[in-house]
């Protein structure tokens, strides 16, 4: 995904980006919204929007209100990804491609990575206009916790030297870690409880070294649930 994203800049000719996923929708207005945003604070490498979720048939979901970011953007991120789609963000393309694009050695993550690195280096700014539409189904990605599990723990992972340099960005950085870990490790857990409990060895097995590498607790647990 990340490939084909960074393909995608290359053939693209615009001085500003935004990234839509397949099954997610654009709101008529989200360009206009997005570059009034942007243009409103030049300064900054990227603007993001808020989105509100649908079901496959497009039909609303209940949608949580986002939480306003006051305050370092970089350290929010550090915390939790409080961005929720790629189509909410605008970006500026000179500096996007300054930055490198989309890392494919984190794929699944490559957005926050991204997000990351940016606002590492560059102000960014959170509006709360709707911009966009996130579908929720059974396919959607970020339904993968082992997956989600080992691309966003080596997001943040990634940030370890430059958030060690600072007292406040080492803790936001921990407290990010433990985030993903309880987000997408504690499923990971429990897959390989009910996997094991069925006696699916194979996707027992496939999850436990990933448990091992980026949710040590969890391969702890899950192993003691395997053997007692």
């Amino acid at each position: 995904m990340a490939g084909a994203r960074n393909e995608g800049i290359r053939y693209s000719r615009g001085s500003y980006l935004v990234f839509l996923d397949a099954d997610d929708r654009l709101l008529p207005d989200a360009l206009e919204v997005g570059l009034k945003h942007l243009k409103a604070h030049p300064e900054c490498a990227f603007v993001s929007g808020h989105c509100r979720f649908i079901g496959v048939d497009g039909s609303p979901l209940p949608t949580p209100d986002p939480t306003p970011i006051e305050g370092d953007h970089y350290e929010a991120l550090l915390r939790t990804c409080y961005i929720w789609m790629p189509a909410a963000v605008i970006y500026q393309r000179v500096l996007l491609e300054y930055v490198g694009g989309f890392d494919p050695l984190v794929s699944s993550s490559a957005d926050y990575d991204l997000y990351l690195r940016m606002a590492r280096q560059y102000p960014v700014h959170q509006h709360s206009e709707v911009v966009a539409e996130y579908r929720r189904h059974g396919s959607n990605m970020t339904r993968n916790a082992a997956l989600m599990l080992k691309s966003e723990v080596t997001a943040l992972r990634k940030q370890r030297k430059y958030a060690s340099r600072s007292k406040q960005y080492k803790k936001a950085h921990g407290a990010g870690i433990k985030h993903s870990r309880e987000w997408f490790g504690e499923p990971v857990v429990n897959e390989v409880r009910d996997h094991a409990r069925k006696r699916e060895w194979k996707q027992t097995l496939q999850r436990m070294p990933v448990l091992l590498r980026y949710h040590p607790r969890g391969f702890t647990l899950a192993l003691y649930n395997l053997l007692s």
